[in-house]
């Protein structure tokens, strides 16, 4: 709501800086008006006061010659006309009583012609307030990028408790942390969290932040099988890639164990899944992967469908010999195209919650 009041303020602003020299132009008629009408009843006041017809017929035609009069009469106090030219305009007449040391003389009656006093077209101010309306959505994603840095987003459901057995972990390495400041570190961090969450909102599992090294997604099989598992990776790339966030991440997807513990859920305590140690190697393998495709263990490409299978390649990096790790891995760099647009569908519904 802040963000909002911000910048229901900042466009209320631009609308009155733009618009209100072109509305005080459009009253400047009404000041005009007064000032020469009362003008006009001091310089003539001692010609209406000694009745000098043939003066104030001069002073009278001289006034009107003026374009922007529109018409100009001379009264006495027993109501004669002493002179009138021009046919005068109601909604701009401006009548001044006309007075010699406080003893009534007559009154002056003018009135303007508006055409002249017409302000030109707002073509300035109309282009001003079109920027101001694009700018404005500009101005709220940046206010809520630099002023809700903790969580920027809302969690869709709850994670329903599932029986211990096995899961789908989907390790995510900030693979650029080494070029990014401490504090920037942590905010890609805490955004790769919220992406998170939400995707595990989908699949009904768990987030899990591994003190400052990085985040792993579990999905217990209960609620997920493989292919939804895959489908979770690359949505969550997806996520990443349109979220306001500097980090760059990468994915590797592999099985591993589910416990039911309450606080585990929470990802209070990560040992009760995996060791730092086991973390650290799968890190290395997501770091191997290429923006927008998906690392996979031999053990889930298994329980792929063949559509899905067939796109897998073998992925050979002389790093994988230094892991202590017997599983062979596969690349995967696209889903079929139903899948993919499954994937821009949930990414488009979480985007507009986040």
């Amino acid at each position: 709501m802040f963000q909002i009041y911000i910048c229901t303020f900042s466009c209320s602003l631009g609308f009155l800086l733009t618009w209100y020299p072109y509305i005080e132009r459009s009253q400047n008629i009404e000041k005009t008006g007064s000032l020469i009408s009362e003008s006009i009843a001091t310089t003539t006041a001692n010609d209406f006061f000694n009745a000098e017809l043939i003066n104030l017929s001069i002073a009278g035609i001289d006034i009107a010659k003026h374009p922007e009069i529109q018409s100009v009469r001379f009264i006495n106090d027993s109501g004669d006309i002493l002179f009138s030219a021009g046919k005068p305009n109601l909604q701009n007449l401006y009548v001044t009583k006309v007075t010699v040391n406080n003893i009534p003389a007559g009154t002056v009656e003018i009135s303007l012609n508006s055409d002249a006093f017409r302000p030109s077209k707002p073509i300035f101010e109309l282009t001003l307030s079109i920027l101001v309306i694009f700018l404005m959505p500009m101005l709220l994603a940046l206010i809520t990028r630099n002023f809700n840095l903790e969580n920027r987003s809302i969690p869709i459901i709850s994670v329903n408790n599932q029986p211990n057995g096995k899961a789908f972990y989907i390790i995510i390495n900030l693979i650029n942390r080494l070029s990014m400041q401490k504090t920037s570190v942590e905010q890609a961090l805490q955004d790769a969290e919220t992406m998170s969450k939400e995707v595990t909102a989908l699949y009904e599992g768990s987030t899990i932040r591994v003190d400052d090294l990085g985040i792993c997604l579990a999905l217990p099989n209960g609620t997920c099988n493989a292919k939804q598992a895959l489908n979770a990776v690359f949505l969550l790339q997806v996520l990443l890639g349109e979220y306001y966030t500097a980090g760059q991440f990468r994915c590797f997807l592999k099985e591993g164990a589910w416990t039911s513990k309450e606080n585990d859920m929470e990802g209070a305590d990560f040992k009760s899944f995996f060791s730092a140690k086991d973390f650290s190697a799968w890190l290395t393998l997501a770091a191997l992967s290429r923006k927008d495709t998906a690392l996979v263990s031999s053990m889930i490409i298994s329980e792929l469908p063949d559509e899905v299978r067939q796109r897998a390649k073998t992925f050979e990096h002389p790093l994988t010999r230094d892991i202590d790790t017997v599983e062979q891995i596969y690349l995967i760099e696209e889903l079929p195209e139903v899948d993919e647009e499954l994937i821009n569908q949930q990414a488009k519904m979480i985007l507009e919650f986040a």
